[in-house]
């Protein structure tokens, strides 16, 4: 292993000497934002800065080195980020090696394992430890992941997919737990099979959605889990979307449970409208929510049943830069999240 790290850090510092070609790019982004209700005072500013460089070897592999921020502003001092923000890879024809902030492989962005089915015991497919070494290569309609721990390699993640007989299957282990899932079409419906093991505790699942019509799908799905205090699960779906017009109807067999929910989404000149109605049994909700649009100017607005409103206007200055106004009584409020409060301020993306 230490050779192949030497060999890695060899061939990027070898790129800029035999090179092709060579890309340096920096993105990043800042804000300077004002708090109407908290006074003079509360000015404050953020920002980011990332990195990516990419040059071309004479033998055609491609060597990378990238920082997701490079350098972050929290309104009183900047700060330089730590190693594991830093990416260096090597693309050849036959895969790709990296190393730093990588993906332990078989794992998705939020520490979950491949597609499992809902109601599965999300416990089993927790994610290890985080590994800072990766393969990926792909050959004969198959992709392969390798990922480990530098310093202990026995560390290690594995995972494949592709297709078989017409069905698309994947498999991924860290050697604590494993995951297998498998999706087919079949009579013109959609099958999945799961099934996840932590090597004490197990998992299966299977998911079927079948279209009725162009407008009409009805989706099932069954969840059996071994570890104690983990409910089965089985639920049944009814969806329905056309002109504007969309409709649920989900039933919880365990629990005997059931929630609807509508939604009208009008469009009247620049301005879109969309009124949403849900029942789950016991309590109805209702939300309305528009978004007006004249050139650079976007404005969305709504609130719903719970008194919860917000107002949110945004103005493209060109060349990555915005100027923005809001305000909202709660937080996380329309389709840019704003926060709970009265703002205005100017940011920059590059």
């Amino acid at each position: 292993m230490k050779n192949v790290l030497l060999t890695t850090t060899a061939l990027v510092a070898f790129a800029g000497a035999a090179a092709a070609g060579a890309d340096l790019s920096l993105s990043g982004s800042s804000a300077i934002t004002y708090d109407v209700e908290a006074g003079t005072a509360a000015l404050s500013a953020s920002a980011a800065v990332g990195a990516s460089f990419s040059t071309e070897l004479n033998n055609g592999m491609v060597a990378t080195l990238s920082a997701g921020d490079v350098l972050t502003y929290s309104g009183t001092a900047w700060a330089a980020s730590g190693a594991k923000s830093y990416t260096a890879s090597l693309a050849t024809g036959y895969g790709t090696l990296s190393y730093g902030a990588v993906k332990n492989a078989g794992y998705n962005a939020d520490g979950s394992t491949l597609s499992l089915v809902a109601g599965m015991n999300e416990g089993v497919a927790a994610a290890a430890a985080a590994h800072d070494v990766r393969i990926d290569a792909a050959m004969g309609g198959f992709s392969a992941e390798i990922s480990f721990d530098a310093s202990a390699v026995a560390t290690n993640a594995i995972a494949l997919s592709g297709s078989v007989a017409g069905a698309d299957v994947a498999f991924a282990t860290d050697g604590d737990q494993s995951a297998m899932t498998a999706a087919i079409s079949l009579a013109g419906a959609s099958v999945g099979l799961a099934y996840a093991t932590d090597g004490t505790n197990n998992s299966v699942g299977v998911s079927v959605s079948y279209a009725l019509t162009s407008d009409l799908t009805v989706s099932g799905s069954s969840a059996t889990n071994s570890e104690a205090g983990k409910d089965n699960h089985q639920a049944l779906k009814f969806a329905y979307a056309s002109d504007g017009v969309s409709a649920s109807l989900a039933y919880d067999v365990d629990a005997k449970t059931y929630a609807v929910a509508t939604s009208y989404t009008a469009n009247l000149d620049a301005t879109a409208v969309t009124v949403a109605l849900g029942y789950d049994g016991s309590d109805v909700t209702v939300s309305v929510d528009a978004v007006y649009t004249a050139g650079d100017l976007t404005v969305n607005a709504g609130g719903n049943d719970n008194s919860k409103g917000y107002l949110d206007a945004r103005y493209n200055l060109g060349g990555g830069a915005a100027a923005f106004a809001s305000y909202a009584n709660a937080a996380d409020l329309g389709p840019n999240k704003v926060a709970k409060g009265t703002f205005v301020g100017v940011s920059l993306a590059f």
